[in-house]
């Protein structure tokens, strides 16, 4: 499905094992965005996307092919694990005549929202790039899963030559101001 409210790149629901919904964000994944991201690729041209500096986190940046792919693929690890977790807790509760709290409701959805960016950030073609423009997603998440993502991000650092990375963040930084830049200028 696709949808113009909210500001998802993809999401999924549905537990039944048989039906799940894919909900696409319309105005990012249009036949014309993926035709200028395809001639990008065919130019040779990297184009980012920049989220701006909010009170709640800094400036983002993201190579577009990686941001479609990750709207993509997170929704659909989504779908694989909510159908796999709630069936199992249903089941369970079920069996032992329980109700389930909202604690453990969130705790089960924090869950499944950190196995599917875990897992889209490892699938995309750089998963340190991701796994930091996922980081402030995590912020209202429970502590243990904030504290696994840092630990994940500082794991993915400790892969690259020290050169490499710093390379890395001097150029997503670049881009980060380069867009500040022409937005504060007004072009």
């Amino acid at each position: 499905l696709l949808s113009d409210t909210g500001s998802h790149l993809g999401a999924s629901f549905g537990t039944d094992k048989t039906m799940h919904y894919l909900v696409m964000n319309k105005n990012i994944y249009t036949s014309e965005k993926i035709k200028w991201l395809y001639d990008s690729t065919i130019n040779k041209t990297t184009i980012y996307y920049i989220e701006p500096h909010t009170n709640l986190h800094k400036s983002r940046a993201i190579e577009t092919s990686n941001l479609l792919h990750l709207g993509i693929s997170q929704a659909i690890s989504s779908i694989i694990h909510q159908s796999d977790f709630f069936a199992k807790v249903l089941q369970i509760f079920v069996y032992n005549k329980k109700q389930i709290s909202i604690a453990t409701q969130k705790y089960g959805a924090d869950y499944t929202q950190f196995q599917s960016y875990l897992e889209a950030s490892l699938q995309s073609n750089n998963p340190l790039e991701v796994a930091l423009f996922l980081a402030p997603n995590l912020d209202n998440y429970h502590q243990e899963f904030v504290l696994l993502w840092r630990d994940f991000i500082q794991d993915i650092k400790n892969c690259y030559n020290e050169s490499d990375l710093e390379s890395y963040e001097i150029l997503s930084l670049n881009e980060r101001r380069a867009v500040l830049y022409t937005s504060t200028r007004g072009d």
